[in-house]
């Protein structure tokens, strides 16, 4: 072995004075008695050096020393900025807000910052949120209020910019991430319609979303399989906000011919059916099964624990930031699909009729 290897593989104790005062690169290149770009890789993650133990023993000293990296020289250097943007519809929604801190907690692992854009679902503000994250040099985009046949990411690939499309996609690009959105659907419906129920409504999302177009075909698809027919006028499209679970399945509880079961396809709406349902005075669930989707944090809780179809979104969040990263360092990505899972809760029973 070389006195210059084993000098290496030496641990040396950072010299006296060194907290305290910004320490440099070069400087912990030296407390560590190895080459600068050897400091440089051991404080990247993601790289098979990363975990070596003497990655770990550099990244030690730097703790030692209170050593912070110089990212805007290391901009200067890279054309990049360690910071990615993320454009969301909105945060008042718990699906967003969950994902964006698992997006967050991704990037934390690979020393990446996010940050956060609303588009209030609005594809103008959407490329203006955008714009205003590209402005500030984030390395790349990820997109979760896409439109189907959304014209905005093939404007982004003229401009070079990476992007990755996540929990939506335009239905036309190779560049996503999402749920299996029409298996979980079906799952849905599977349920009810195993249970009993034949007169199920629908509260479907709007069309501009892949998601609610996805969980409105796997909902077709379980009738059609089953040899049931839809009653067209329980197929209701909507937006994605409590108030219209409340407000749709508070005209089908006033009508002649109530459904038995109503699939919500996010559990905000869900959350309004039960609203809708208790205020008519119904019991749950044997006057009304209710089925959501998502599984967000609150969908377990009582005083109705939701069944639901559950997507992992912390998988699709890591997976999201592992493809925009690849998409930055010049690679192509494929389409991702994560598996979705029913989460059967106190929500949903087969039918009684002998309180209507």
């Amino acid at each position: 072995m070389t006195k210059k290897a084993r000098q290496a593989d030496t641990v040396n104790e950072p010299s006296e004075g060194a907290v305290g005062r910004r320490v440099t690169m070069d400087k912990l290149a030296e407390l560590a008695g190895v080459h600068k770009s050897t400091v440089s890789r051991a404080l990247r993650p993601g790289t098979t050096f990363y975990q070596s133990p003497t990655a770990q023993r550099i990244r030690a000293i730097a703790d030692s020393v209170d050593f912070q990296p110089d990212r805007y020289a290391a901009s200067l250097r890279t054309r990049r900025t360690g910071t990615i943007g993320v454009l969301v519809p909105r945060l008042s929604d718990n699906l967003q807000a969950v994902f964006y801190e698992s997006v967050v907690r991704a990037c934390t692992s690979q020393d990446i910052v996010a940050l956060v854009a609303v588009t209030g679902d609005d594809p103008v503000a959407e490329q203006h949120a955008a714009n205003a994250l590209l402005g500030r040099r984030v390395d790349g985009l990820i997109l979760t209020s896409t439109r189907v046949n959304g014209e905005y990411p093939a404007q982004l690939a003229q401009r070079d910019v990476p992007y990755v499309l996540a929990l939506r996609h335009n239905g036309t690009d190779h560049s996503c991430v999402v749920s299996d959105d029409r298996a979980g659907g079906y799952l849905v419906t599977q349920h009810l319609l195993e249970l009993g129920h034949r007169r199920i409504g629908i509260i479907a999302g709007p069309d501009h979303a892949s998601t609610a177009v996805g969980r409105r075909q796997g909902f077709m698809d379980a009738h059609r399989d089953a040899g049931v027919s839809v009653e067209p006028d329980l197929v209701h499209k909507s937006m994605f906000r409590w108030q219209d679970g409340y407000d749709i399945a508070t005209k089908w509880l006033s009508s002649a011919n109530p459904p038995t079961a109503i699939f919500a396809v996010n559990d905000e709406m869900a959350f309004g059916v039960v609203a809708a349902a208790q205020t008519r005075g119904l019991d749950l669930p044997g006057e009304l099964s209710i089925v959501g989707y998502n599984d967000i944090p609150s969908a377990a809780r009582p005083p109705m624990p939701l069944t639901t179809a559950r997507m992992d979104i912390g998988a699709l969040a890591r997976a999201a930031v592992d493809s925009l990263r690849a998409r930055i360092d010049g690679e192509q990505t494929a389409n991702r699909t994560i598996p979705v899972t029913l989460v059967v809760r106190k929500s949903s029973a087969p039918p009684s009729f002998s309180a209507r």
